[in-house]
C-alpha cells in the first residue's frame, strides 16, 4: 500500500525545516536561507509527482494514458459529426461481418464434425 500524501507532504517539509536550520546555524538570514533551501531542494510539486509515480503499479499509468487516449478520441470525433457517424457504422459493420463469419465458420466445422462421426 502507498504512503499517504500527508505523509509525503511531512517528509518535505522536514527535509527542507533541516535544511533551513542548518543554513541559519551557519549564519544565513532566515529568509535567504529559506530561498536557498527551496532552491537546492528543486521544484517542491515535481518532486512529489515523482514520488507518487514509483509508488503506483506501471499498469496504472499504462491504464491512465488509455484512458486520456480515448477521452482525446472522443473529443475529437464529437467536433466532426460526419466523421463520427462514418467510424461507428464502419466499426458497427467490421464486427457484424467477422461475428457472421465466425458464426458460419463454425457452424460448418461443427458440420463437418458431425459428418465425420456418421461415416466412422
Amino acid at each position: 500500500m502507498a504512503p499517504d500524501i500527508d505523509d509525503l507532504d511531512e517528509e518535505i517539509r522536514g527535509h527542507l525545516a533541516i535544511s533551513i536550520k542548518e543554513r541559519i546555524e551557519r549564519g544565513e538570514d532566515p529568509k535567504a536561507a529559506r530561498l536557498a533551501a527551496l532552491k537546492e531542494f528543486g521544484n517542491v510539486t515535481l518532486t512529489r509527482d515523482s514520488i507518487q509515480g514509483v509508488w503506483r503499479h506501471r499498469w496504472f499509468n499504462a491504464a491512465e494514458g488509455l484512458v486520456r487516449d480515448i477521452r482525446f478520441a472522443l473529443r475529437a470525433l464529437l467536433r466532426v459529426k460526419g466523421l463520427a457517424a462514418t467510424v461507428v457504422v464502419t466499426l458497427a459493420l467490421g464486427i457484424g461481418a467477422n461475428a457472421e463469419s465466425s458464426a458460419s465458420s463454425a457452424a460448418s466445422c461443427s458440420a463437418r464434425s458431425s459428418t465425420a462421426t456418421k461415416i466412422a
